[in-house]
């Protein structure tokens, strides 16, 4: 009975260790299930994934069999995804001769191609472009398990940086063949692009300027300026246009910009500088210069041509042409000079205009051949024609009046001969100008004009005053003559005496008449020049000439 009981217990226990392992093993099985569907799930997505991908990818195995490809992939090969599988790639897609260059070393001598990651482009015979980013998949111990392809279409993409490239390329071409001076500066106003055109407009390489403000070139006082006028374009963000400034060519001389430019922002709206072009404008701005000079010229020529007509004395005409030639002309300043034939060949000055009172009484000029004659006021006396300083600074010939010159701030100047109706030099007009290079050959010609009309105009009041006073001693040598005449009748007959002094005084009022004809001045209706008064008559001084037709004396024959 005891036994009986025992077994029935030892039944029992077991009943339930078998319940309990069954309920153990149903768990098992049940977490077993789940982690089956989590992990098809978790396949399912993984596929569905890299389905979603659409750009071709594929894994092989070391021998390069695809296991497992999207269907990117499988559209790309034309065959279904099951197919694929187990073949190898290269049958596939991209098509060839083996493995891409950066599998054979894994796949075909099992060596790593020296990252995780590697590039191949493919180009297909339709003209597309992949390029192939293979990564290599390891396990915990770094061993090899596959190899993981992702296969890019960037045909588009390689026209267009094709196309980018080449407009990359005209626009260098463009930049580095145009007459303009190509530019970029940061948002702090420092250059960071500077085309090759800079090499020649101031001399600099582009390497030379990078780094470097555009103030840096240019003279302190422009610098000061444009630097006030550029920062206040700069605080509005605004695009500039027409801005002039001059520069400092890397030999030192000046050369003037023309500067335009446009504000560079990026796709936020962040302001990062400026963008633009330099043209050199110096010849222009020269052009311009010597046109009003020109103009001023002119105007100074029409002046002094005013002044000959309604000459009265030659120390009047004298002095109204060197004020007209310095506040018209806009000249420093200007003197006349008349050369002495005495020992020591002197040159007076007559009048001048622009230095200060009685500053050339003080000076020993002199024409002769000597190191005070070497000056262009002497050498144009001596040889007759226009002499010309554009740099009195350097100039040897100004060696000893350097010091001179310094004082006053001359920097050139031009000297031109007055001559007679014989051709013979009786003085000099001289010309002074506070800038270098200051006469240029259209300027020359018409102040060698001027300084004919002028001596002219001497020489026609010289004229005049010699007819004038030819005119008073005919008339009174014939009122005499009638006088005496008329005494001798009266004396002869008392009783026609009144009559007889009537026809005297009238004899003497017809004399007048007569002699005031002869002395009357022909007045010219010419052209250009000078329009002058010319007597007729014989010249009075040397040679004799007379006076020719277009208002110049005649040249000694």
């Amino acid at each position: 009975m005891i036994d009986e009981q025992d077994n029935t217990q030892a039944m029992a226990g077991q009943r339930v260790e078998v319940e309990q392992e069954r309920d153990a093993l149903l768990f098992m099985l049940e977490d077993l299930e789940r982690s089956r569907e989590q992990i098809k799930k978790a396949h399912e997505e993984w596929i569905a994934a890299l389905d979603a991908i659409q750009d071709p990818v594929f894994m092989h195995d070391r021998d390069g069999r695809i296991m497992r490809s999207n269907r990117a992939y499988a559209r790309r090969a034309g065959m279904s995804v099951k197919e694929i599988v187990g073949k190898f790639y290269w049958e596939a897609f991209p098509k060839g001769d083996g493995p891409l260059p950066h599998c054979h070393r894994a796949v075909v001598s099992g060596e790593e191609a020296g990252g995780d990651e590697d590039t191949d482009e493919v180009r297909l015979g339709s003209g597309e472009i992949f390029v192939s980013r293979s990564f290599v998949v390891r396990d915990g111990n770094g061993a090899y398990l596959y190899s993981l392809h992702i296969m890019e279409d960037v045909t588009e993409r390689t026209r267009i940086e094709q196309q980018l490239m080449q407009s990359e390329q005209r626009f260098r071409n463009l930049v580095e063949t145009s007459s303009d001076w190509i530019w970029e500066v940061d948002a702090d106003g420092f250059y960071v692009y500077v085309s090759p055109k800079l090499r020649e407009l101031l001399g600099f390489e582009p390497v030379e300027v990078l780094g470097r403000m555009p103030f840096d070139l240019m003279p302190p006082e422009e610098a000061k300026r444009v630097k006030a006028e550029f920062e206040a374009i700069q605080a509005g963000r605004k695009p500039f246009a027409g801005l002039e400034n001059v520069n400092l060519h890397k030999d030192g001389h000046e050369v003037v910009l023309e500067t335009s430019g446009v504000p560079v922002f990026d796709r936020k709206g962040d302001f990062h500088g400026y963008r633009g072009i330099d043209r050199d404008i110096t010849r222009r701005k020269r052009d311009e210069r010597g046109l009003k000079k020109l103009n001023r010229i002119l105007q100074t020529l029409t002046a002094c041509n005013q002044l000959l007509i309604h000459a009265e004395s030659e120390p009047q005409l004298l002095q109204d042409m060197c004020r007209v030639i310095v506040e018209i002309g806009g000249y420093f300043s200007a003197w006349v000079g008349y050369v002495e034939h005495d020992a020591g060949k002197t040159l007076r000055p007559m009048v001048q205009c622009g230095f200060a009172e009685g500053y050339l009484e003080g000076l020993p000029f002199s024409w002769r051949d000597d190191e005070r004659g070497r000056m262009p006021t002497a050498l144009a006396v001596r040889s007759g024609r226009m002499q010309m300083s554009q740099n009195v600074e350097q100039d040897p010939a100004f060696d000893v009046w350097r010091e001179q010159a310094r004082k006053t701030g001359i920097a050139s100047c031009i000297a031109l001969p007055l001559k007679d109706g014989n051709d013979e030099v009786f003085g000099s007009l001289s010309i002074y100008a506070e800038t270098v290079d200051a006469f240029d050959e259209a300027e020359v010609k018409l102040l060698e004009e001027m300084s004919e009309d002028l001596a002219f105009g001497i020489q026609t009041l010289h004229v005049r005053a010699a007819q004038k006073q030819s005119t008073e001693l005919l008339n009174k040598g014939l009122e005499e003559t009638v006088l005496v005449i008329a005494t001798m009748v009266e004396m002869r007959d008392p009783y026609t005496s009144g009559h007889q002094q009537r026809v005297a005084d009238l004899a003497v009022e017809a004399g007048g008449v007569a002699g005031g004809l002869v002395g009357e001045p022909a007045r010219e209706r010419g052209g250009g020049g000078c329009v002058g008064g010319g007597a007729i008559g014989p010249q009075h001084g040397r040679g004799g000439g007379g006076v020719r037709a277009r208002g110049r004396p005649a040249p000694r024959r």
